[in-house]
This record gives C-alpha cells, structure tokens and sequence, in this order.
C-alpha cells in the first residue's frame, strides 16, 4: 500500500494485543518497512533530504530530481512503565540499510542516508472507544525512544492496539550537520588534490627549480609549505583516507610536495649563499612576494566554489617558523635585514588600499597577516594604529553579515536570515576578541529589530509558535553575541505574550470538550497546559487556570472513587477500596483538592484491614509449615505498615504480636524436630561405625540448641552422646591434623608423630569403644609403597625395636625392591637380636634361632650371616 508518496512494500499485521494490568510492561511486535524514497515523495523535514540531494546532484554533476534511495527500516514497538505510574510507548530501531545513489565525489556516504526521524499514528481500539495517537519521535539503531506517554486511565479501559503506521521518515537537523560535514571533508579532500595538481603545473611551467630568482623561490617555498600543511591537516582528519579510499592519490601528492618544499628551501639557501647572486632591491622583493600571494589567492576565484577555501589559504602570509628562518637569512644576506620591515609596510599599504575601494574581507586579511608577521619577526617598527584599522575592518564586515541577514528576514526569507546570523555568530567566534573596540549591542541592531518587528506581527495574527520561534531566537543571537540591547524587555514581553496564546489555546481546547462532556479529551488538554506552563514557567509563572479547569472536571471522578472505595470496605475488599482511595489520592495530587473528606484517613483504614486480614490468613500456611511463603505476607505487611507510618496502631501491634508468637512455636516445634532427627541418626552412625556421621549430626543438634534458648529443648541424651564419643572426636581430629601434615610435608616429617599418637590412643583405648583410628602399621600396609616400608623398616631399627622393624622388613621383601639398600638395618638388627638371645634377663628369647627372627631366604643373607658371627663371638 501507498502511505502519502512513500511506497510500503512490507505488511502492516493488525496486532491484537490484551492488556493485563500486572504483566502490560514488555509487550512488543516488529516490523520491516521499505520505502523508496525518491526527491518528490513526502518526508519529515523535506528541506533537509532536499538539502541533502541538491548536495550530492552538484558534487556529482546530475540532476537532484534523478536521485533515489532504497530504505530498509526494521523496527520494533513496545510499552515500558514510567517513572510517573503512566506507560512510555517506545520504538526501537534495529536495523536501517541505504542502498541507491549514495556515491559522492568517489565516496560511498549511505552511512549518511539514514533516517533519524519517523512519524506515523497507532489506532487503539477498547470496550469504550476507539481513538487514533499520532507521534513523531527520533530514531536510532538499538536505542530505545519514547514516543509518548499514556495515561494509567487509559490503560484501564483495556485498549488494544488495532494499527501501528509508519507515515513518514526524514532527517533532523543534526543528521543534516553530520551529511554536511562529511560532503565538506570530501570537498576539501579533492581541493587539496587539485592545489597540489595546480603547484606541479606551476612549477613545471615557469622552471621555478630551476630558477635563480630569489623572490619566486622564495614565494614558491612558502607556497609549497603552506600547501604541505594544508595537506597534513586533511590527511589527519579524514576519515575517508583512513579507511583506504584514495581515489585522487592525496597521499601520494602529499609526498611530493613535501619533499619539493625542501628542494626549492634548498636552492634558495645555496642561490643565497652563491658568490654569483645577482643584486635585488630590498622594497622590490617585497613587492613581488606581494604580488605573489596576490595571485596565489586569485587563483581561488578560478576553481570550483568547493575548492576555492583551500587554495585561498595559500594566499595568505603564514609566519611558520621555516618561513620566518629562511626569510631572515634572504634578508640578512641581500638586504642588510630591511626587506622583512618593507614586506610589513607593504602588507599593510594593500591592507589600506583595499579597504578603501571597499574590499574589506581581503583588506582584513592582508592586515592580519601583517600583524602575524610583526609578532613573529621581532626587527619590525609596528604601525601604532594597526589594531584600530582591523578592529574598524571586522565590525563593518559583521556589520554587512548582519545586515544582509536582517534584510532576509523581512523579505521572509528566515533560512537565507539563519545561515548569515549564523554566519555573523562564527565571524565574531574566530575574530572578534571580547576586547575589541566594538559595540555590539550597535552592530546587532538591524537583525534583532527586524526579528521584534516580524514576531510582534506573528503575535497580531496569533500565530504564537512562530512568534516563539523569532522571540528564542532573538534571545539566542543576544546570546552568542553577548549583548544587552534596549530591547531586551520588549522581547521579554513578546515571548511572554506568545507563550500565554499557545497556553490558552490549549486550555480553550479543553473547556470545549469538557462543555461537550467530553472530559477524557478535557482533561487530556488541560494536562497538556499544564505541563506547558511547567516548561515555560519563566514566561507564565502566574497562569493558574488550567489548574482550576482540572479540578473541575476531575471533582466528580473523586467523588465517585471515593464512594466506591466505601463500598469496597463494608464488602471486606480492603484491596479494592486501597487502590480507589489512591486513585483518587493521585487525581487530586495532580489537580489540586477535590473532595472534602482526609483520603489519607480512608487509606490506612483500608490499609490496617487488609494487613490484618493478611496476618490472620497466615494461619493456615504456619500450622502446614509453609514458614517462607508465610514470611514473605509477613514481609509485605510490615513494609505497608511502614510506608503508611501505622506501627503504633494498637490493633496492628497486637495482630503482629499475636502472629509473631505462633511464628516462634512453629519455629520450636521445628527445631524440636529436627533435634530429635539428628540425634537419632547420631545413634544410627554410631552403630554402622561412621564417626564423621555421628560428629556432623551432634554439632548440628548442638548449634539448634544455643540459638534456640527458648524452645526448652530436652538435651540429656545429646550431652550423653557428646561425652560419650569426646575421646574419639579428639583422637579423630590429632589423626586427621596428621594425614594433613604427612600430604604437605611428607611421610618422613609424621613417623615419630605417627607412633607417639598410635602409643597414646592404645594407652586410653577400652575394649567398648566403638571406633579405632588406622595405626601406623595398617596405614603403611595399606600403602603398599616401598618406600614408606623401608622407612618405617629403618626408624624401628634405630629406635631398637628390634621385633618391628623386622616386621616392616619382611613387608619389604615380599613388596620387592630396597634388598641392597637394607644391607645397614640388616646388620643393625641382627646385632640387636644377637644381643637379645645372648640376654640371660630375657625369657623369651633364651632358645631363639636366626630362623625365629628371620625366614631362610637369601633376601636375608646379610642378617644371617652377621646374626652367625655375633653368635660365635658371644660363645668364645
């Protein structure tokens, strides 16, 4: 279908959409919209896409009319709750593709060609009536924008959304600064490349590196140095070049001026320095690199008008410090240093000149470079009176800016007016010192009085916004210029006067609709006044009628809830009434008093019901043990309680106590229950020997005793148990401290610890206790490592526990490994044994052989052989 000249070639869906109160917030559909956008069709803001296709159609050499875009706009719409309890409606772009004539000057900008302005109208439909809600409101990728909001009234009536039509799409005037800035870097970038063009030709034509000419190497020196930095300045600030688009090879050309700037300083130094240089006079070679800049910066009326900026800089006198160096030595070797004072006086005689044949922006600048030149050479005598003549220049210039502008906005041609204020508003931003000798107030005068003149006729004819529009900006040129005209008041008074017609027309709107009985649109524009005065209130601080209005239309609606809110509590519907009272509450916040009873009484009547009423359903949930829903209507009810500022009600004081102690019995019971739970599968870990089980189920029934003091819990069996297992709990923990050193440090670093813990567990140890700590030799046993049982095999032997260590050595053999790494112990212990057998102290051992200590297998051949020799020894 076709939308006032823009093709739709997506379908709009009609979108039912249910609104439930609690669950509105979210609610959202997309669309994909396509639109041709072509130079005849309708748009937002068509003076800017107009502005922007003219732009293209030039620097392309084609037709504006000839130009089409192809858009493809995907969207999304949804509804998010504001912060003032109404509902924003937000449009969300997330996706925007240009494709068409979008090349400019061999640069694609159809970044450039996206919209950032939709408008368009959304048809709500609901048991009541139907309406239609037109909007217009930016538009950005992945950036929510309200389009406007919604009164919580008009949610209530249940409205559905039938239609959502995208009607236009246009640029703002931002988007048309960003396209504008962008055409001018790639205006600037082909200026540049067609100076650079024009230098090469220049030099090549007149054999400037070739030339003995002191003033024109001189002049060309200057004029490549100038060009070189007009260049790198491009180059640092295009984006474009940065993206590696190089059409006009800039970078290239860049180069090269840059080194033929250094040849042609080079041939004026070394022609200086020559015996052979030919004499010149001093006023002469002034008056040729005059005459030079002159037509350096003639040649800016030659090129197209985009161009033309660049090459008149190279016009202009630039005291760079090369171009100060080099023309100090010129003038040291040729002239005796007065060539640089004759180049001052000549700048300013053509300065003069000039500005006598009413040539005044070039005066300006033949004089300001005279005074850049004097400040950066310090041999010049200044002119006294040069200050004066370039303050006298730039008032009359901004003088003829201005009046130009002025003479626009009487013949009613406002945008031709806003570009030369705005023109006047940089030229006094770039040349005008707030010291300079200037009246302001003086040389403004002609824009703001045709600007009072033109919207006191705009007031006459009521066409208040257009007035608004003069009256700002007015304000905003006094502003920008920082001046205080004697017309101040008057503008004051005109702005006053405009906005009190835009605020009465929309109050007059709204006592029309209340006389039809139409009091949704009454009150719709009464609050549109409203918030106008509130956005205005510099200008209309004494406007109260709208104020008024509203709580005329709104005292019956206040009266109604109020009553019906009386109802709901004599049903019992606490809930109900609650939230008719702070409806109503809400009306007459936003319109003043309408009703003659305290809503703030009625609310935390019904408030105090509802939260009895809630604490008494509690009941139920504490007798079936649902203590975390319970907590949270606990929660809810204490937080009324607060925000109504009612905790010292004494029936609510005695409802939270009466609830707070059946709370706490639960919790006991709870607690009980669970005490008796623990304890009894402590009993039950203790049988099936889990020691860890027993000691977990004891801490955790002794933690529900010291936090619960009050339940009176029974705890004889408990402590009973605690007694019962005390030693084993401590022996439990000096065994696990072990195996945590023993990990970290190693086995070698525990043994001693080992067998000293094994000695006093077996010293305390009874015969009923229900657990046994792993000993040293099980642990070994169940390591089967050599190394710890060559270890244990080694300590034992040292200690002369001559029976152990036997024990670990013979775990050792059958382990494998170690045989000769136990050739020491084994002489040690078969010494030890000798020793024992030859002992007449010592029963046991009186009749012992090598084969009681030893098995006869050659792993022990070392033992038995030394155990043999002691023996034979001890019998001779």
């Amino acid at each position: 279908m076709r939308l006032a000249g823009i093709e739709i070639h997506s379908r709009i869906i009609p979108i039912l959409i249910f609104f439930i109160f609690s669950s509105f917030d979210g609610l959202s559909f997309s669309e994909t919209l396509k639109i041709e956008l072509k130079n005849n069709t309708k748009v937002l803001n068509p003076a800017n896409r107009d502005a922007m296709f003219f732009t293209m159609a030039t620097g392309n050499k084609e037709k504006a009319s000839d130009y089409t875009l192809n858009l493809t706009l995907k969207y999304s719409i949804g509804y998010r709750f504001g912060q003032s309890n109404d509902y924003m409606l937000e449009i969300t772009g997330q996706e925007v593709n240009v494709t068409g004539n979008t090349n400019y000057r061999g640069f694609d900008l159809s970044r450039y060609f996206k919209p950032d302005l939709l408008s368009g109208y959304i048809d709500f439909g609901s048991s009541h009536h139907n309406s239609r809600r037109s909007f217009i409101t930016s538009f950005s990728v992945d950036k929510p924008i309200g389009i406007f909001r919604i009164d919580p009234q008009f949610i209530q009536q249940q409205p559905s959304i039938q239609h959502v039509t995208i009607e236009l799409v246009g640029y703002s005037e931002n988007a048309l600064k960003e396209f504008d800035a962008q055409t001018r870097q790639v205006d600037k970038y082909w200026a540049t490349v067609s100076l650079y063009d024009s230098i090469f030709r220049q030099v090549q034509r007149y054999g400037i590196d070739e030339s003995s000419d002191v003033s024109l190497l001189f002049a060309y020196f200057d004029l490549t140095g100038k060009a070189a930095r007009l260049g790198n300045e491009m180059i640092s600030e295009l984006n474009i070049i940065r993206e590696k688009n190089d059409p006009g090879n800039l970078l290239e050309n860049n180069d090269k001026i840059s080194r033929l700037n250094i040849r042609l300083e080079t041939l004026t130094r070394q022609y200086t320095e020559s015996k052979t240089k030919q004499p010149v006079d001093a006023k002469a070679f002034a008056d040729k690199y005059i005459s030079y800049l002159v037509r350096f910066r003639s040649l800016a009326n030659s090129v197209n008008y985009r161009g033309s900026e660049q090459f008149y800089h190279t016009g202009r006198l630039s005291a760079h410090a090369s171009f100060k160096r080099l023309l100090t030595d010129i003038d040291k070797s040729f002239f005796g240093g007065i060539a640089t004072q004759y180049l001052y006086n000549g700048l300013i005689f053509k300065g003069d000149s000039l500005a006598n044949e009413g040539n005044l922006a070039h005066a300006l600048d033949f004089l300001n470079d005279a005074k850049d030149l004097s400040e950066s050479v310090s041999t010049i005598t200044p002119d006294l009176n040069l200050d004066a003549r370039i303050s006298k220049l730039k008032e009359g210039l901004l003088q003829s800016i201005i009046l130009i502008a002025s003479r626009s906005l009487t013949a009613g041609k406002t945008e031709l007016a806003q570009s030369y204020i705005d023109n006047a508003i940089r030229f006094k931003a770039e040349h005008l010192n707030d010291d300079e000798l200037i009246v302001i107030e003086r040389t403004i005068d002609p824009f703001v009085t045709a600007l009072v003149e033109t919207s006191a006729s705009l007031i006459y004819y009521k066409r208040y916004n257009e007035a608004i529009e003069l009256g700002n900006k007015a304000l905003n040129v006094i502003n920008s210029f920082k001046a205080i005209p004697h017309y101040w008041p008057l503008i004051r008074q005109q702005l006053k006067t405009a906005h009190k017609g835009v605020y009465m027309d929309l109050l007059n709107k709204a006592q029309d609709y209340a006389e039809k009985k139409e009091f949704s649109h009454a009150e719709e524009y009464a609050e549109y006044a409203i918030r106008y005065r509130f956005d205005h209130i510099e200008f209309l601080d004494d406007q109260r009628e709208a104020d008024q209005l509203l709580v005329s239309i709104r005292k019956p609606q206040i009266s109604n809830l109020i009553g019906n809110g009386l109802n709901e509590i004599a049903k019992g519907n606490a809930s109900h009434a609650l939230d008719h009272f702070e409806k109503a509450d809400q009306l007459s916040s936003m319109a003043g008093k309408g009703h003659d009873v305290s809503l703030d009484s009625l609310k935390i009547l019904a408030v105090k019901n509802m939260i009895i009423s809630s604490l008494r359903s509690l009941d139920l949930k504490i007798w079936a043990n649902e203590l975390d829903e319970a907590s949270l209507v606990y929660q809810e009810a204490l937080s009324k309680t607060a925000d109504y500022g009612i905790g010292q009600d004494p029936e609510i004081k005695a409802a939270f106590k009466r609830m707070e102690e059946k709370i706490s019995d639960r919790m006991c019971l709870n607690d009980r229950l669970e005490y008796e739970e623990l304890v009894h599968q402590a009993k039950r870990s203790a049988k099936q020997g889990k020691l860890d089980m027993v000691r977990k189920n004891l801490d955790r029934a002794g933690k529900i005793i010291s936090n619960n003091p009050g339940c009176l819990t029974d705890t004889d069996e408990w402590t009973s148990l605690v007694e019962r297992f005390s030693v084993s709990f401590n022996f439990a923990e000096k065994y696990k401290q072990l195996y945590n050193k023993m990990y970290e440090l190693g086995f070698s670093s525990v043994l001693n610890e080992y067998v000293v813990l094994d000695s006093l567990y077996s010293a305390v140890a009874t015969p009923q206790d229900d657990f046994r700590p792993i000993t040293l030799g099980e642990f070994i046993k169940a390591q089967n490592n050599p190394s710890l049982s060559f270890m244990a095999a080694k300590y034992f032997a040292e200690k002369g526990k001559t029976m152990t260590s036997l024990s670990y050595l013979n775990l050792l053999r059958k382990q494998g490994g170690f045989e000769k790494q136990t050739r020491e112990i084994q002489i040690l212990l078969a010494h030890q044994a000798a020793r024992l057998v030859s002992l007449q102290g010592i029963h046991e051992f009186r009749s012992k052989t090598v084969d009681d200590f030893v098995e006869n297998d050659p792993w022990y051949k070392v033992f038995r052989q030394e155990f043999a020799k002691m023996r034979k020894l001890a019998r001779d």
